[in-house]
């Protein structure tokens, strides 16, 4: 089964009967975790790092779009996914 929602994943994802609970568990079964950590120099971003289960990091930067409140500026907000 697993084998076949791998090979169609996007129609999958974009069926009618798939549920937001549906795609988080899918989400859950490729990501370890997430972390989140603001910039403000030279410009104010969100850097955003997505660990996937087979180890590999994606980190990606985005602009703000609106303030956000963090506990603790220097360190990132890391949510596992388990």
């Amino acid at each position: 089964m697993r084998g076949y929602i791998a090979h169609d994943l996007p129609a999958v994802w974009r069926a009618p009967t798939t549920t937001p609970a549906d795609r988080k568990a899918m989400l859950r079964l490729v990501i370890e975790a997430v972390a989140i950590r603001p910039i403000d120099v030279p410009q104010r971003l969100t850097q955003i790092r997505v660990q996937w289960k087979t180890g590999a990091v994606e980190p990606r930067e985005r602009q703000l779009l609106f303030e956000v409140g963090f506990p603790v500026a220097d360190k990132p907000l890391v949510y596992p996914c388990a």
